[in-house]
């Protein structure tokens, strides 16, 4: 037991009665607190989301309120390909482990260029991945309402891990006190306190590192940003934007400016598509563009904005190359590809490297029939864009692969575990937007026909 395990059934009691019982709503908030273990069992850390399944899938199965039925329009080539890469790790976390014993790994449990041997990670690894997948059969076999509820709650969890970033930022400045008891117990992982770099604070809220805190925030970012360029801007979801946007500026992470850069440079894209597709610009999201270039350029040359962005830029990109933590991330993901190399590409196993890009850890556990097998289902996914828009598609899908996309940019960049429910989650929304054939319309009856009913077996006029 933690400090945090009271708080946390807490949370998970008040989350079943505000969702009304939603298991993926309540997997998806919960989710954002990995800088605090629920429970420790046999020295290793349980996530509070891990937690929160364990709790209420259970309770869910005795009320028999889970629908065990794939949602209509579900792409069963991108399902069968992610259950075989699930199959494929799940093998090669006990398989390789004996086959290539002895070959040198690093990761978290064992430490840098240790020999291969069978251990612990490739217990609990393959258990956060079967409970993932848990995840991705949940949402994908819900109501496409229940997906559409879940991509909800996950922004709004969002909201949350932007609004413990401000706090923690008046904490720093104003000595205020803050749950460091209660949400940083997870002995495994390392807590970075706020600190200044190149003048700006650094910020991790509820999660371990300021990447962490980048990639969900950057994949809030992505979702409410969608809805915002096709929807209706109201004002909360215009001031929720803004305040994961000053968050994400203040992790000053190398994986948020990457997932911001992409979420501008790519949404600007789609969003011209998507003016030309309908025909029509909203002169209200005219009007706001207009004032925010207008109100940005005075900032920038009145005041010393511009030396900041610069400053941060710099620390992100151009002078990362030089810091240590560059160097370390670099040699992980190294060692993980000659890992890869000395298991012949076939990988040393899951759970028994850890690198820091998921690219690089993904060749060092399954190498390259796992790397294939991933890739195949990502085109998978993408298949349904290219069917004709006479089929009628699911309105969550491009929003889903829009912040899948914000996804891979982080995690290509250095988060290299895809042990999140929101991957899974959204995962399984895309899997479920296959093109459906639109109803057909009724065929209209020639004009002598109009007076004719239908009376028992024959057609009589009338």
């Amino acid at each position: 037991m933690t400090a945090s395990t009271l708080p946390l059934l807490v949370l998970i009691a008040f989350l079943w009665w505000r969702s009304k019982g939603d298991l993926l709503a309540i997997v998806m908030v919960t989710s954002i607190f990995d800088a605090a273990s629920a429970l420790n069992v046999a020295g290793m850390p349980i996530s509070p989301w891990l937690l929160a399944l364990v709790i209420c899938l259970p309770i869910k199965l005795l009320q028999g309120q889970l629908r065990w039925r794939p949602a209509a329009g579900t792409n069963r080539a991108a399902f069968l390909t992610l259950l075989l890469v699930v199959l494929y790790a799940l093998i090669s976390s006990v398989a390789y482990p004996i086959l290539f014993q002895g070959i040198l790994v690093t990761n978290a449990h064992n430490g840098p260029n240790q020999h291969l041997a069978w251990s612990t990670t490739n217990i609990s690894q393959p258990g956060y991945l079967l409970a993932c997948f848990t995840v991705y059969l949940l949402t994908l076999n819900s109501t496409r309402e229940g997906m559409r509820t879940a991509i909800t709650w996950y922004v709004r969890a969002a909201i949350t891990v932007a609004c413990f970033s401000m706090y923690e930022l008046a904490r720093m400045l104003l000595h205020l006190p803050y749950p460091t008891a209660i949400l940083y117990t997870n002995t495994t992982h390392v807590i970075f306190d706020a600190y200044k770099i190149n003048g700006m604070w650094r910020l991790n809220s509820t999660l371990p590192e300021a990447s962490e805190t980048a990639f969900y925030l950057g994949t809030g970012l992505a979702l409410l940003g969608w809805h915002l360029a096709t929807h209706r801007i109201r004002w909360q979801s215009g001031a929720s934007f803004l305040l994961m946007l000053v968050s994400l500026l203040l992790t000053v992470s190398t994986v948020g400016y990457a997932c911001l850069g992409t979420i501008a440079g790519l949404g600007i894209l789609l969003y011209v598509r998507y003016t030309f597709r309908r025909r029509a610009i909203a002169p209200v999201k005219l009007m706001l563009l207009l004032c925010l270039f207008a109100g940005a350029a005075p900032i920038f040359v009145l005041t010393n904005a511009g030396a900041t962005v610069e400053k941060a830029i710099n620390g992100v990109f151009i002078n990362k190359v030089d810091s240590s933590s560059f160097r370390e991330r670099g040699e992980m993901n190294l060692a993980a590809i000659q890992s890869s190399r000395d298991s012949y590409y076939f990988g040393a196993g899951w759970g028994s490297v850890r690198a820091s890009s998921f690219a690089c850890e993904l060749m060092g556990s399954v190498g390259i029939p796992g790397a294939a097998l991933f890739s195949l289902f990502l085109l998978q996914l993408l298949r349904p864009l290219f069917r004709r828009r006479r089929y009628a598609r699911f309105d969550q899908f491009e929003r889903a692969l829009f912040a899948i996309a914000i996804m891979l940019v982080a995690l290509l960049v250095a988060t290299p575990d895809p042990i999140m429910p929101v991957i899974w989650m959204l995962f399984a929304v895309a899997t479920a937007g296959k093109p459906r054939a639109a109803a057909a319309q009724p065929r209209a009856l020639p004009l002598e026909e109009e007076g004719r009913i239908l009376t028992g077996r024959r057609l009589v006029a009338q």
